[in-house]
């Protein structure tokens, strides 16, 4: 995106999603992939491509990877009582930002 006085900015998302729930079987899964990227110029100034302020004006950019993982298990078979039911949660976060006097904007 560029904007009427020249300032450049650029975002990218990507996000990948997979449910395993085989009906048959007492385990399941859910696994989330998120990948972001933003980068602005030095005509953007104090707040990044997504409106969070920075507090920082000039260049700057941004990436971000989010990862999720939910597993569950249960004693009995879907609809049936059951005793148990565990579940584990993972997540897991990167995020990697530079502002305009280390992009050398």
């Amino acid at each position: 995106m560029t904007d009427q006085s020249g300032a450049k900015a650029t975002f990218g998302s990507a996000t990948a999603a997979i449910a395993y729930r085989p009906l048959d079987s007492r385990w399941s899964m859910l696994e989330r992939l998120e990948i972001r990227h933003d980068r602005a110029d030095s005509g953007i100034a104090g707040d990044n491509v997504l409106g969070v302020p920075t507090f920082a004006d000039g260049g700057q950019q941004s990436t971000r990877a989010v990862n999720n993982l939910a597993v569950n298990y249960r004693t009995g078979n879907e609809g049936a009582r059951h005793g148990l039911e565990a579940s584990l949660y993972y997540g897991a976060k990167y995020v990697s930002g530079r502002f305009a006097d280390e992009l050398g904007i």
